[in-house]
């Protein structure tokens, strides 16, 4: 006689469904491979309950959530990378304008971001890159030494290198006629560079920019012109591009880092970068310099555009423009009080008063600047009538009068 099993609880099927997901989890931790091997078990067993069981009726697909699966062999995150750019990103840009007048064209900015965007420029966006670590990307290239001890050691150091080795160069330079980069590729035992090139970047750019420049430029030109196998140095005075070039690439020019670091690593030889301290007298770093202030007056270089760098210097001298625009369109509505201390509007440092003086101390210095306080002036234009406008020595209350009381000048050694 078969005996008839009765169907599982409501709360036998959710222990399953917390074991399945357990077993699950820990499938996933184990691998794709496992991940893939469970998912076949739970099929199976889905495949043997009716339509009308609980479980499949809950495994199957909501139409109100996203259709999209993602593989097992692929995480989330990187599913999720290969989707594009953040929405905010899409959205910088102003729609075209689909039918009517003006089709064809785009929209006019509108909304907040779209301003921002145009007011931004169209400066290369960084890529999403993970930190670099080699040797001496952790060590100041400066060695903690003075620089003409540095320069000394340098010295010392080029003139015993080997004459197949090649030495590149490179400098950046602002000026009146804009910012320029230069580089020369040296070789031990000649006096005329093997190589050399100069350019000037665009106008919103930093002087940060062309040294990176002119260090990809440098190295890259070395390469062309070097045996497989050569060994390159790239030497360069700015210590901040030198942290780069050793290390993670920074966001503004970062195409220029990430180009040399692919150099060096599919470079047969090996490739260093070398701290050469600036305007030493370093035969190298002046004909550099040189060819930087050359590239000033050049042509501008077309693989040079506006950088994130530049970007962010132009919109803080936006600010700083706007901000001292306000202020001396509202200067004139101060009153003559306020006027006459000539204060200089600066909101980025904090007044040396706030430091040194304590909190009644500056109620007081405050009150006698702007004019506003317990004084007899200030009663009666607001029409305080219960307010003492003397002092208790008899004389009328003014900013000017704390100073000049009989009884503050009695304790005039307890000031501060």
């Amino acid at each position: 006689m078969v005996r008839r099993q009765n169907p599982p609880s409501q709360k036998q099927i959710s222990s399953r469904q917390r074991t399945g997901q357990c077993e699950i989890g820990m499938a996933r931790r184990a691998g794709p491979a496992g991940y893939q091997h469970r998912c076949k078990g739970n099929s199976a067993r889905l495949a043997h309950h009716t339509k009308r069981h609980p479980v499949p009726r809950r495994c199957a697909p909501n139409r109100r959530s996203s259709t999209r699966r993602i593989t097992p062999s692929v995480r989330p995150s990187t599913a999720l990378r290969r989707r594009g750019p953040p929405p905010l990103v899409s959205r910088m840009e102003p729609p075209i304008i689909s039918r009517g007048r003006g089709q064809g064209t785009q929209h006019r900015a509108r909304t907040k971001v779209q301003l921002a965007a145009r007011e931004c420029g169209g400066f290369t966006r960084p890529l999403l890159a993970g930190p670099r670590y080699t040797n001496g990307s952790r060590t100041d290239p400066t060695g903690h030494r003075s620089k003409a001890a540095a320069a000394k050691e340098f010295c010392q150091w080029y003139s015993e290198l080997p004459p197949w080795e090649l030495v590149v160069f490179s400098g950046g330079s602002q000026g009146k006629d804009g910012i320029g980069y230069g580089y020369v590729v040296m070789q031990q035992g000649q006096e005329r560079p093997l190589a050399s090139g100069k350019g000037k970047l665009d106008d919103c750019s930093v002087v940060f920019d062309a040294e990176a420049l002119g260090a990809w430029c440098g190295t890259e030109r070395a390469l062309q012109v070097a045996s497989p196998g050569t060994n390159v140095t790239l030497c360069a005075d700015n210590t901040a591009a030198i942290w780069c070039l050793r290390g993670t690439a920074s966001e503004t020019s970062q195409w220029a880092f990430l180009a040399f670091h692919k150099a060096v690593r599919e470079w047969s030889g090996n490739v260093q970068v070398k701290w050469s301290p600036g305007h030493m007298g370093i035969r190298g770093n002046e004909l550099a310099d040189g060819l930087a202030k050359e590239g000033q007056k050049s042509a501008p270089d077309l693989e040079a555009g506006p950088t994130l760098a530049g970007v962010r210097a132009g919109i803080r001298f936006r600010l700083r423009q706007i901000r001292l625009h306000h202020w001396l369109k509202n200067r004139n509505g101060l009153s003559r009080r306020y006027r006459a201390w000539k204060l200089r509007y600066d909101t980025r440092q904090h007044p040396a008063e706030l430091e040194i003086l304590s909190r009644p101390q500056l109620h007081h210095f405050l009150a006698i600047r702007t004019g506003h306080g317990d004084f007899s002036w200030y009663h009666r234009k607001f029409k305080h009538g219960s307010a003492e406008l003397k002092c208790s020595c008899g004389a009328a209350k003014t900013p000017e009068h704390i100073v000049m009381c009989r009884k503050v000048l009695g304790c005039f050694d307890k000031w501060p």
